[in-house]
């Protein structure tokens, strides 16, 4: 299962620096200036109008096959995040904190043994819920339950309290 999973890592790896090439070539075959910063020309005069917001052309048939290796891969994710969470929960392991993370109302659930779980509310206020649980003592996970592609998280606090959380996957250590 590892080693599938480091395959599908290495695998998203080559083809994010195919299409950064590709888009590269596609710039300066079309006479328009290629930087080194990410996204540097995203608003420069004469921009194609079918950019994305991060720069770079729209490639259907590569963003196609992203979705392809991610469909094809994301039971191996989502068994590794499970694979996760049953030992956190076995060891009872607590939040030590909660950082912010790239993407909107996602953060990163750092536990005190390294392992760090992206997630967002599953509510509104969520995220801040377990914040508050952490300042008056341990938050530890208590169960989670998978439904399609989303991973359910559940949290007590030393109170007893539930929290619940929105799992997205594993993210590492900063």
């Amino acid at each position: 299962m590892i080693i599938g999973l480091l395959v599908a890592a290495a695998l998203l790896g080559v083809l994010g620096l195919v299409r950064a090439v590709v888009v590269r070539r596609r710039a300066t075959a079309a006479g328009q200036p290629t930087t080194s910063g990410w996204g540097a020309a995203a608003g420069a005069a004469g921009a194609d109008p079918a950019a994305a917001s991060d720069g770079f052309p729209v490639d259907d048939e590569l963003n196609a096959t992203f979705d392809a290796v991610l469909a094809a891969h994301a039971h191996e994710l989502g068994d590794l995040l499970e694979t996760r969470l049953h030992g956190l929960i076995a060891r009872q392991v607590p939040v030590r904190a909660i950082r912010a993370a790239p993407g909107t109302r996602t953060a990163r659930v750092c536990f005190a043994d390294g392992t760090v779980v992206l997630a967002r509310s599953g509510g509104g206020r969520d995220l801040a819920a377990v914040v508050v649980g952490m300042q008056s003592g341990a938050v530890v996970l208590s169960g989670f339950a998978r439904e399609d592609s989303l991973t359910r998280l559940t949290l007590r606090s030393r109170s007893g309290r539930p929290l619940a959380l929105l799992a997205i996957g594993l993210d590492q250590p900063d």
